[in-house]
């Protein structure tokens, strides 16, 4: 544990590190710096793999792809998804995500930083962008259906194409800076001004993309920036600032939410 603290004390003087995530296992530690590396620690040997391309911006998330222990998926603000080999530090495919007009009706929007992503358990890749559009990734979903029963798993997670996407499209008036999946098919989003809209995908053929459905919108009125989300069972809760400066935590339980 002394070790852990030291090495991500020193990673964070090194690179002003943003985001770090753990694989299922617990055995490697993802992170992203303000530099735009991104990079994997392992937690046994304590060597660290720097990423061989680096984002041209902050990168600002990063995650391992679900039951892929060397896959991991970086973002920020160069527009871009990153899809690495962690171990060996190659880039393995990208997306950059596609512009909008910058002005409506006079007024100049966000570009379309990647603030956020999040991954489903069965692999579906979710980015929030802060122009206030979503963007989700199918190509790399594992299903369960009869008919791809039979099949060998893909050498690699394909969940940045194109041919297997839905968006970026608008749900937003404001930057989309947190994300999380309750299971495979519900999608939690918050803005920065703590609106948080729940989704579901609706999948009505076998081997289209799913559609979204908005079926709930919460407003947290005690807080004023947010920058975390997390879920917890059927809780919701975010972070952030209220008004006066201060940290606040809202809580959302299942009651609330769900009745």
């Amino acid at each position: 544990m002394q070790f852990q603290r030291s090495k991500y004390a020193r990673m964070k003087k090194m690179f002003s590190t943003n985001q770090i995530s753990f694989d299922g296992g617990k055995k490697n530690l993802a992170f992203s710096t303000d530099s735009g590396n991104a990079g994997v620690l392992d937690l046994t040997t304590k060597k660290v793999v720097k990423m061989k391309t680096k984002h041209t911006n902050i990168c600002a998330n990063v995650k391992f792809i679900p039951d892929r222990p060397r896959e991991i998926v970086s973002s920020g603000y160069d527009e871009t998804l990153l899809h690495f080999d962690g171990l060996q530090g190659s880039l393995l495919s990208r997306r950059k995500m596609p512009p909008i007009d910058s002005t409506v009706d006079g007024m100049t929007l966000s570009p379309p930083f990647i603030t956020c992503t999040a991954i489903s358990p069965a692999g579906v890749l979710a980015a929030g962008l802060a122009d206030g559009r979503l963007w989700l990734g199918f190509g790399g979903e594992k299903t369960s259906t009869p008919k791809s029963a039979g099949k060998r798993r893909a050498r690699k997670w394909n969940g940045l194409s194109e041919e297997s996407e839905l968006g970026p499209q608008k749900i937003a008036d404001g930057p989309i800076v947190a994300a999380n999946f309750i299971d495979s098919d519900i999608l939690v989003v918050s803005t920065l001004l703590g609106t948080i809209k729940i989704f579901r995908l609706l999948r009505e053929k076998d081997g289209e993309v799913p559609q979204l459905e908005e079926v709930l919108e919460i407003q947290a009125k005690t807080i004023e920036k947010v920058n975390a989300l997390a879920i917890h069972g059927a809780r919701i809760a975010i972070g952030g600032f209220a008004k006066d400066g201060k940290g606040v935590i809202v809580i959302w339980d299942e009651n609330t939410v769900w009745k």
